[in-house]
């Protein structure tokens, strides 16, 4: 799926990961346990690829994006505009997104639509802000080499 091209073009806006400690907070399903709080997490929650000719496959996605952070003051400013800031860049997103996958096929023609954004209480004085992101992008078919 595109959780990997998503992580590499989310991080390297430099607007977005200024509101955590460092380009390392945006995590694809959820955080380590030594990781620091505010961070990003990429979370899939659905897809389905269906071959739409002999050297091409769409690939439909849902995503769900959610900051994570303390429940103070600032901290909940800065979620809020880091989620915002999320939600901007990928609905605003359109071409080619590189590497989807781990064996990097190109994902193209990439459209995004995104939820608005929910704000949910979390657990021992933590805040989530999240939405939910439906990707559609089209990759190539690498079809298997056949050697006598």
């Amino acid at each position: 799926m595109l959780e990997y091209a998503l992580t590499n073009y989310l991080t390297s806006d430099t607007t977005l990961v200024s509101y955590f400690y460092s380009n390392k907070s945006i995590y694809i399903t959820q955080a380590p346990t030594k990781a620091v709080m505010p961070w990003l997490i990429l979370l899939n929650i659905g897809g389905s690829r269906d071959q739409i000719s002999k050297t091409r496959v769409e690939e439909n996605s849902t995503v769900r994006i959610a900051v994570d952070f303390p429940a103070t003051e600032v901290d909940m400013k800065k979620g809020r505009l880091a989620i915002e800031r999320a939600k901007y860049l990928l609905e605003h997103y359109r071409g080619d997104m590189g590497s989807s996958t781990i064996d990097s096929h190109n994902a193209y023609d990439v459209y995004i639509i995104c939820s608005a954004v929910e704000d949910v209480g979390g657990i021992s004085g933590t805040y989530r802000y999240q939405f939910t992101a439906r990707i559609r992008s089209i990759e190539g078919v690498i079809s298997p080499v056949h050697t006598t």
